[in-house]
């Protein structure tokens, strides 16, 4: 009995890794935050629910889609991994992805049709980044970039007319997530020469914005807090990462940036609904970063 359910552990637990479990609280921090910031606490059960589960299961399911295209090059590179260890095999990854895909749409449906219209599209880029995209040096980035855009708006789709000018966030996503993507790609090789000035300039512009809209009072104050504290925890392991340029400071830079992905959400929901709001959303990322202790978030 000891055997079999320590057999169901190590399985469940090779799941866990292959979806990326950690990343799991970042995705949904992206729909919590877009329906606080036009919502509030106001927003109906089913379509909350519905967008928390759509986003959920869209981002494990790209998550098994990239191993799955990525099988052989992780063979080589990191054969640890579910897959190539053998922990998980394919045909389960692909009823896997099947399933998770198929939950996704539904819960996107019980939202409304603006967003399983959004939910439809972002799924069409988590699979164009698989299975194309993120080997291309400017593609790569720029979709996902335009994912975890997609995903913020996602939680925004359920108040598209009070967003206001809150649809400038989105914008700011993916000039953030294209700089990590970017710095992420060099975390086997190392050394991101003539990447610097990108990834280090994207995280400078996304800052600089959100002061900008904090100077003319476009975001209130409580949004400066989360910024610091953003900028606290990622700034450092990036700046380490670009001088380095050594593969495992480029590694810990990135999932610094993917976990504190939360605290970016947190400082849109403070600028536009207050600190109350926003702390829910920020405390997804310690939640995060306790999970990437024991599962990897890249």
């Amino acid at each position: 009995m000891k055997v079999k359910s320590m057999r169901t552990k190590k399985k469940l637990f090779a799941f866990f890794e292959l979806i990326r479990l950690p990343n799991l609280f970042t995705a949904a921090a992206d729909v919590v935050a877009g329906i606080f910031i036009v919502r509030g606490t106001h927003a109906p059960g089913a379509s909350f629910a519905g967008l928390l589960l759509c986003t959920l299961c869209i981002y494990a399911g790209g998550c098994v889609l990239n191993d799955l295209c990525d099988l052989e090059k992780d063979t080589r590179e990191r054969p640890a991994r579910p897959l190539p260890s053998g922990r998980v095999t394919r045909d389960q990854a692909w009823l896997l992805l099947t399933i998770l895909f198929a939950l996704g749409l539904f819960g996107a449906f019980l939202a409304g049709w603006q967003s399983f219209s959004i939910a439809v599209i972002l799924m069409i880029m988590v699979v164009s980044y698989d299975a194309w995209a993120k080997n291309n040096d400017l593609w790569g980035p720029a979709a996902m970039g335009v994912c975890r855009s997609l995903n913020l708006l996602l939680g925004l789709s359920l108040g598209f007319l009070s967003a206001g000018t809150a649809l400038i966030f989105p914008v700011l996503h993916f000039i953030y997530v294209y700089s990590l993507t970017t710095l992420s790609r060099f975390e086997v090789a190392g050394n991101p020469r003539g990447k610097r000035r990108i990834v280090l300039g994207g995280w400078l512009l996304a800052v600089a914005i959100l002061m900008l809209m904090w100077s003319v009072e476009t975001i209130s104050g409580d949004a400066l807090w989360f910024l610091v504290v953003l900028v606290l925890l990622t700034g450092p392991p990036l700046l380490t990462s670009l001088w380095q340029e050594l593969p495992d400071s480029i590694g810990k830079a990135v999932g610094m940036m993917i976990i504190c992905l939360p605290v970016l959400d947190a400082v849109y929901v403070a600028g536009t609904r207050g600190w109350t709001y926003a702390l829910p959303v920020a405390l997804l990322g310690p939640a995060a970063l306790l999970l990437g202790r024991r599962f990897y978030v890249t």
